[in-house]
Order: structure tokens, then C-alpha cells, then sequence
């Protein structure tokens, strides 16, 4: 089994021990590292999941989110269960989810019927607004 290079072990043990200052101290200077570190690649990431919602803005949302959670949640990670990359790069995946399912619920399909009412009404927004009460009535 591979257990990694003395290079690797070092990095892992130093994100570990920038985790620890910013969950143990809050430490500042620590948590401006570790962005400068995963920050491009957490929007890399986010970049490379091609999708429909895919954009430089999106990106850039959700590495503020990631890192506002890494900042708030440092105190639960924990060094024997993950890296701190796999740490990381798991709330990113689940901010994006979150992120993508927030916009499929603000979606909403507009139907041709409300934007051009019939022709032979005479007064097309109270027949509208009209429209719109019933089906608000009949979710209920």
C-alpha cells in the first residue's frame, strides 16, 4: 500500500496544523493561507463541473461559501478521517449542490397563457389576475 512520500506526509501535516490554528486560535493569518491556497483551486473545481449553472460568478460564489464554511467549521475537522483537501473539497461539492438545487427551485416556467390572455376578453389583466386565483385555489 502507498503511504505517500515524505513531501506529502509534510503538506498534509501542515494544512493540518493551519486547520488546527484556525479552529483552535481563529488565527487570521492561517486561514489567508489556506484560502490563498485552495481558493483557485476550489473555483478550478467548480469550473470544470460543466453544467448549465457553470459560470466565472457561480465559481466565485461558492468559493466565498466554501470558505466561510471552512472558516465556521474548522473545529470538526478532523486530521484521522481526511486531508484537508478532501475536507475542503467535500463542502465544496456540497455547497455546489446545494447551490444548484437553490436554483431549481427559483425557477419558474412561465406559461404562455398569462403573458398573452385570448384575444376576444375584454379586459385581458382582470381575466389574469382572475386566471392566477384559481390556480392558486386549486393548490391549496
Amino acid at each position: 500500500m502507498y503511504q505517500g512520500g515524505v513531501k506529502e506526509r509534510l503538506a498534509h501535516d501542515e494544512w493540518a496544523a493551519v486547520m488546527q490554528k484556525i479552529a483552535s486560535d481563529q488565527d487570521r493569518k492561517a486561514f489567508e493561507k489556506l484560502f490563498a491556497h485552495f481558493s483557485p483551486k476550489i473555483k478550478s473545481f467548480c469550473m470544470m463541473l460543466r453544467s448549465q449553472h457553470t459560470s466565472p460568478q457561480m465559481a466565485d460564489e461558492l468559493v466565498q461559501d466554501v470558505m466561510i464554511k471552512v472558516w465556521t467549521k474548522a473545529k470538526y475537522f478532523n486530521a484521522d478521517k481526511a486531508s484537508v483537501s478532501t475536507w475542503i473539497f467535500t463542502i465544496a461539492r456540497n455547497c455546489r449542490t446545494d447551490y444548484l438545487r437553490k436554483l431549481k427551485r427559483t425557477e419558474t416556467p412561465l406559461v404562455a397563457d398569462d403573458l398573452w390572455p385570448m384575444a376576444e376578453e375584454e379586459a385581458p389583466f382582470a381575466s389574469l389576475e382572475q386566471h392566477r386565483i384559481e390556480k392558486t385555489s386549486i393548490m391549496r
